[in-house]
């Protein structure tokens, strides 16, 4: 394997390395703009061969082990890091009268940062946060029965409205996201799986035993909903068959919404 510029002369030659890979080129610094080609010979007729090419970011090239692992770089730039606490959001329902701020939140301090203006016409106050996170938008339902049940997809940095479409359900009092999918909870234990780009919404599922259910969201490391009640109940529910995997309750002097995924953990708000 060799690096060629567009008229064929050789800038770097490709190297064995660790096993997951027959031969490598790293740390190639482009001298220019222009179109550079990855030549392969030496194999048989047919042979089949994966290329893959990263950019300003670290590849496993190493021998590590669990035993012996090797340092991310400080930056975080290697395929598949995680930035940690980029999608922690609290909404100020302002209780009941507007504006209703919505700021990003330290998920180690719980500091807020400078809150974008939500684009809601009514308080969700007391029936849930009605928010959930894609991992790059953001999207606010628009009240639970005063609003227009409006679904806001918004940059999380501006607070720019990026599209908005009504799912057509009755008011929402909940919503999440999970395997691509909004999924979004009435106050009966009605589930709908919505179309992040359309709005369009499907019936998932109704379970009674979850009313009157106030909150919703994912959790994508173990592809399950949970939602949680006026009851102060939290359950733990199969997306797909709307089933009570697991529940627990606790007893609060006030109620209990579900709050937004970080990282894998549910979280709740008091």
């Amino acid at each position: 394997m060799v690096l060629e510029d567009s008229s064929g002369n050789i800038l770097a030659n490709g190297a064995t390395g660790a096993k997951s890979y027959s031969q490598g080129i790293s740390d190639f610094v482009s001298p220019g703009g222009g179109t550079y080609y990855v030549l392969i010979t030496g194999g048989a007729g047919g042979d089949q061969f994966n290329l893959v090419v990263t950019e300003n970011s670290g590849f496993d090239t190493g021998s590590s082990t669990q035993v012996n692992p090797q340092p991310l770089p400080p930056s975080g730039t290697v395929l598949g890091a995680i930035a940690p606490g980029a999608g922690l959001f609290t909404l100020d329902d302002n209780l009941y009268y507007g504006p209703f701020p919505i700021y990003p939140t330290d998920p180690s301090t719980g500091v807020f940062g400078t809150p974008i203006n939500s684009p809601l016409t009514a308080a969700n106050n007391p029936f849930g946060e009605n928010m959930a996170y894609d991992g790059t938008n953001l999207y606010v339902n628009d009240g639970a029965f005063s609003g227009t049940n409006t679904i806001y997809k918004i940059d999380p940095s501006t607070g720019a409205v990026l599209a908005q479409g009504n799912p057509g359900t009755v008011s929402l009092t909940g919503l999440a996201f999970l395997g691509g999918s909004l999924y979004g909870a009435d106050l009966y234990g009605d589930v709908w799986k919505i179309d992040p780009t359309t709005f369009a919404s499907t019936f998932a599922f109704s379970n009674s035993a979850l009313y009157p259910l106030t909150g919703l969201t994912g959790n994508p490391d173990n592809g399950e909903l949970y939602g949680v009640n006026q009851f102060q109940t939290l359950f733990e529910i199969d997306p797909t068959s709307g089933s009570i995997l697991a529940l627990g309750a606790r007893q609060l002097a006030g109620s209990l919404r579900a709050g937004h995924r970080l990282l894998g953990r549910p979280t709740v708000r008091l």
